[in-house]
């Protein structure tokens, strides 16, 4: 072989090479811009999903959180930051092989800035929802056992409350966010950095389920001058004498024509003259609730109408088994009495739940 061949077979060797070596350069640096480009996909998402939680979290700030309570506990997030970095470095793929490796380089920096500020900003936020979430956790926790003291106070077992009012459709229904799998076990372990989420959802679902079931509980009562003649439970029977009965409401005496009022929204499911109860009337108000209204003077109502809270529905008499003017008045629950009384002193914070208005 002579010199000159042995030159040109170098050359094109060394040329080889070279191209190989931009090549796989090349290759390298595709590589790398498609991982940047994944990573960029990767905070888009977390993007959105913070943006879709800040929603969710807002509007139960506005109706659970006062802004005092807010700001003592965590700062409120700003906007997600954008660098305008990002958009001078997008370059697609089919220039990628005419830039020089400073330029590559350069790009790729740029890159991983605009990655990691966006990525501890993220992270900045990610933890003040936390915080956010942690605090409203806790209001709401304090709400639902609230409405819990007040069932137990009126003699209603709360889990059997939650278990009969399981299908009622919740009345408040304008809300978004991001989707939270819904779970009965408040106290379940989330082994995720989202923990508090699940578990505030949890909390919220449950407090939304009590505030809308307590709308339809008997707030108020049924007449407003009267005096107590007979309480609930054992007591001598007022007809025969040195006999014991269960007595299964109260009794309210008053005036001849006092008027009766519904003591919450419902059907009345009966109108009529029913046996020792004289004239009768039975209102279903939902959600396991029922009160009947016995030995009235005249009826105002019909069987199938539907009633307000406070509407009047009768006149005080006296007859039936009756010795005087009264009303006997009883609350209902999953087919079993319960004290009247007990929901009188519960009447003034039932309301509240009602009106959703809370003093904390």
């Amino acid at each position: 072989m002579t010199f000159t061949s042995y030159y040109f077979v170098n050359r094109i060797d060394i040329l080889a090479a070279k191209d190989l070596l931009v090549e796989n350069t090349n290759k390298n640096y595709l590589a790398l811009n498609s991982q940047n480009e994944t990573l960029k996909g990767d905070l888009s998402a977390k993007t959105k999903v913070l943006e879709e939680r800040q929603a969710y979290l807002l509007q139960m700030l506005e109706k659970h959180l006062s802004s005092t309570e807010y700001t003592k506990e965590t700062e409120s997030p700003t906007h997600k930051e954008k660098s305008d970095k990002a958009k001078d470095a997008k370059t697609s793929n089919s220039s990628v092989l005419f830039l020089d490796n400073e330029t590559k380089a350069h790009l790729q920096q740029e890159n991983q800035e605009y990655i990691n500020v966006t990525r501890i900003r993220m992270e900045q936020i990610d933890n003040q929802q936390m915080k956010l979430a942690d605090l409203l956790t806790s209001k709401i926790a304090s709400r639902i056992d609230f409405i819990d003291k007040i069932l137990k106070k009126t003699g209603i077992d709360t889990a059997r409350f939650l278990s009969i009012t399981a299908d009622i459709s919740p009345i408040f229904r304008a809300q978004g966010g991001e989707f939270i799998l819904y779970s009965d076990n408040i106290e379940q372990d989330v082994s995720s950095q989202d923990k508090p989420f699940p578990k505030l959802n949890a909390y919220y679902n449950r407090f939304q389920h009590l505030e809308a079931a307590v709308q339809t509980m008997p707030s108020i009562k049924p007449v407003k001058k009267y005096y107590l003649s007979s309480a609930y439970g054992r007591r001598p029977d007022p007809i025969i004498k040195n006999r014991w009965a269960f007595h299964k409401g109260i009794d309210m005496a008053g005036w001849w024509d006092t008027p009766i009022v519904a003591t919450g929204d419902g059907t009345v499911t009966y109108s009529g003259r029913n046996g020792g109860y004289g004239n009768f009337i039975s209102i279903d108000h939902g959600n396991g609730f029922k009160t009947r209204y016995g030995h009235i003077a005249k009826l105002k109502v019909k069987k199938g109408q539907k009633v307000t809270l406070g509407q009047e529905i009768a006149l005080m008499g006296s007859t039936g088994r009756s010795t005087g003017p009264h009303l006997h008045y009883e609350v209902i629950f999953d087919g079993k009495t319960i004290n009247p009384l007990n929901v009188f002193k519960a009447t003034k914070d039932v309301f509240k739940i009602q009106q959703q208005k809370y003093d904390s």
